[in-house]
């Protein structure tokens, strides 16, 4: 459980990380 709290919150930076990656690509 201990774990789980930081990998929730690390996926979730990942997935915004590569959501505004993308956009960037997109205005591109």
């Amino acid at each position: 459980m201990c774990y789980s709290v930081p990998l929730i919150s690390a996926i979730i930076t990942t997935s915004v990380y590569f959501k505004n990656k993308d956009q960037k690509t997109w205005w591109l």
